[in-house]
């Protein structure tokens, strides 16, 4: 099983090394055809200041006054009785996370590698295209992970993926970093339980010292996992919105996408609150809570712009932390009232 194991890898070292797929990277890259992005990066002759005067000092101030409040509102719901047994009729849930994610990933890898495109699946599906080494590994992957067998060798693969994309796109492969996160969570954990995994090599006793061994890393998985996606959201918002902001009016354009009070305005607002949300995964402030929010905003995207297995792995990485939570080694947020208390031997004069 070690040879194999290796071999495996071996295989994947070399698809990286020779990998040629046609790629598109960025969320809203997905919804844009390649000539309306040239079209449009060849409008933006030079980076502009996306909002004038007051109105950004407004909008900016607005957003960190929204920080602040999320905070309190957040302590505030968490020690609502109903909360609390919410989140407590969630905990038998923990144990499918792992197996959520493998479904949908491995669904996602799946169309990605048949549409001959890195972590790029389109709604049309061509089967008679020749399949690049890449969309090969996509796929291989992609059925080792749906089916639960060789968990952890197919995690390795997505690992690989990720790699791949930075190999391509350079720093631009941070706009799918959260399958690094997942990645590593199913190494971890990964084919234990609710796989084939778990009913073959998992009885194995040597397999089964590996898989306990790992699994005691399983502490790190929803903090890992729970960093690389806000990278991901926090860089998507900066470099598809705020920074080049033509990107997404394109896209809104297009759509019909109802927008207040104006486009660039619009834009900007929803950048800053992508970075926002991004910035609460990155150090685990209420994650539950923004999960919801984040759900709310992925059926949006699907309802407005049809995103729907492009975006099938974040819904899986968002139920992951509705379910769990942000995991250990997160910020903690603490309201509570001063006390004064007057030092011993001093006399303290009244008004």
């Amino acid at each position: 099983m070690r040879i194999s194991g290796y071999g495996l890898v071996g295989s994947a070292v070399i698809f990286f090394l020779i990998a040629k797929v046609s790629t598109v990277y960025g969320h809203v890259r997905y919804i844009l055809s390649d000539d309306e992005i040239a079209e449009v990066s060849s409008e933006r002759a030079a980076p502009t200041t996306l909002l004038q005067g007051d109105m950004l000092a407004v909008v900016m101030l607005a957003g960190f006054l929204f920080i602040v409040a999320f905070q309190f509102l957040g302590l505030f719901l968490s020690k609502k009785p109903l909360i609390k047994t919410l989140e407590g009729s969630v905990t038998p849930l923990e144990a499918y996370v792992p197996l959520i994610l493998r479904l949908t990933v491995g669904g996602f890898l799946i169309f990605s590698g048949l549409t001959g495109k890195l972590f790029s699946p389109q709604t049309s599906i061509s089967l008679t295209n020749s399949m690049s080494p890449v969309s090969i590994l996509q796929i291989a992957a992609g059925v080792l992970l749906l089916l639960g067998l060789l968990t952890k060798i197919g995690a390795v693969f997505l690992a690989v993926l990720v790699g791949i994309s930075f190999a391509q796109l350079g720093v631009h492969g941070l706009d799918q970093l959260v399958l690094l996160g997942v990645a590593v969570m199913l190494f971890f954990e990964g084919g234990l339980k609710h796989s084939i995994d778990s009913f073959t090599i998992a009885r194995m006793s040597s397999v089964k010292k590996i898989g306990a061994y790992l699994d005691a890393y399983r502490v790190y998985s929803m903090p890992i996992m729970r960093i690389t996606l806000g990278i991901s959201l926090i860089w998507l918002g900066l470099t598809e919105k705020l920074l080049a902001p033509e990107l997404t009016e394109a896209a809104v354009i297009k759509y019909n996408v109802p927008y207040f009070p104006e486009l660039r305005l619009f834009v900007f607002f929803f950048g800053f609150f992508e970075v926002l949300l991004g910035a609460h995964y990155l150090l685990g402030i209420f994650n539950r809570l923004i999960s919801l929010i984040y759900l709310g905003l992925l059926a949006s995207a699907f309802y407005l712009f049809g995103e729907g297995i492009n975006h099938i792995h974040l819904v899986a990485v968002t139920l992951a932390f509705l379910i769990r939570g942000a995991g250990p080694y997160r910020m903690h947020i603490s309201l509570r009232g001063a006390e004064v208390v007057a030092p011993k031997n001093i006399m303290v004069e009244s008004v």
